[in-house]
């Protein structure tokens, strides 16, 4: 169901763009932003994140983020089940830390994001 949801808005945003190349170069990070301060707000019924918050701490999740929508909004890659949960699991990897994973999709958004850095290779 909310993945339904999350397909079909997603859907409706493709719809509405007619330049790909230009869209991918457009900074959303400030949306991202705000979309991350809304989920903090609604979890913890407070203000969401303070203005000094250190987003460095999450810069994997928020570039990683910013990469998942970009791909949803400009390929056929689809929502999948898990998504949510394996993106918020990002939050806890802050500079310094290593993720391992053998999904290949995320280690793709990883890298396409920029984030290299964060992935732990053998």
């Amino acid at each position: 169901q909310d993945k339904d949801r999350a397909e079909k808005y997603c859907n409706e945003i493709r719809k509405k763009i007619t330049d790909k190349k230009k869209h991918k170069e457009e900074d959303t990070i400030h949306l991202n932003r705000n979309l991350i301060s809304l989920f903090v707000s609604s979890q913890t019924n407070d203000n969401g994140l303070p203005n000094d918050f250190e987003w460095n701490k999450i810069e994997l999740f928020e570039h990683t983020l910013k990469q998942y929508f970009m791909e949803l909004e400009t390929t056929d890659m689809k929502v999948q089940p898990n998504d949510w949960y394996d993106l918020f699991q990002l939050i806890y990897v802050q500079p310094g830390d290593k993720i391992w994973t053998r999904e290949n999709r995320w280690k793709n958004l990883i890298i396409k994001a920029g984030m290299e850095k964060y992935l732990y290779e053998k």
